[in-house]
């Protein structure tokens, strides 16, 4: 909803390409909507850090996400708009555009343009920004838990939680009601634009599902509206 409220804004175009916004990125022939439909072609950002970030307990940043694919040139799975492949790195990417356009961070973004305008009073975006190196915990009311053999264990802080735009961002049930209302009756952006996130992006795949911007949708269900 971030970029559709920029295009929304005339601050960009679907098909802007990537490179207009950040110059450094060294793939070229990606887009804004091939980003959104999962159609960059790009390789996990996740195995680049795994192999190539120093230091587990400094956070990996957006930036620094950026500066890693200019300086290893990992190679991409194929080439843009080829197929969907669900890659994170995508949203990543998103998330850094709003920040060039705006100025802004990513999450002071999401808090001004989302979360304050539909008084999800208890949502936002968990920052490391600020965070040399890593505490044992992430440090939010909620706490997440991984199941061992001897039990649960309060799971750990990780360095990749210092990147935005694919997860990190905390809710409440109420919250993401009040959000579902607002794609239910066009509060937050007109029917014209939003309606734009439910067209499939991708030629049918596995077995008539698609994948708009940030929604999956299903051939079977066709007015069903949803996420993993």
């Amino acid at each position: 909803r971030d970029i559709m409220l920029l295009h929304f804004q005339g601050k960009l175009d679907y098909d802007d390409q990537l490179t207009q916004y950040i110059p450094e990125f060294p793939y070229e022939g990606i887009t804004i909507r091939h980003l959104l439909n999962h159609r960059s072609g790009l390789s996990r950002y996740e195995v680049l850090a795994d192999e190539q970030w120093p230091d587990r307990c400094v956070p990996l940043r957006n930036e620094d996400v950026i500066k890693l694919y200019g300086e290893h040139l990992p190679d991409p799975y194929n080439q843009p708009d080829i197929t969907f492949h669900y890659t994170n790195v995508n949203y990543v990417l998103l998330a850094s555009v709003i920040e060039r356009i705006t100025g802004q961070h990513f999450e002071d973004f999401m808090q001004e343009n989302l979360f304050a305008p539909l008084e999800m009073d208890h949502s936002y975006i968990y920052s490391l920004r600020d965070v040399d190196r890593l505490k044992t915990y992430v440090d939010t009311d909620v706490q997440g838990h991984d199941m061992l053999r001897k039990g649960a264990r309060r799971a750990q802080d990780d360095y990749l939680n210092g990147v935005v735009g694919d997860k990190v961002m905390y809710s409440t049930v109420d919250d993401l009601y009040k959000f579902h209302l607002a794609l239910q009756y066009n509060t937050f952006l007109p029917d014209s634009i939003q309606r734009e996130a439910f067209v499939p992006g991708s030629p049918l795949w596995k077995k008539g599902e698609n994948y708009g911007f940030g929604w999956r949708m299903s051939n079977k269900h066709p007015k069903v509206r949803y996420h993993f």
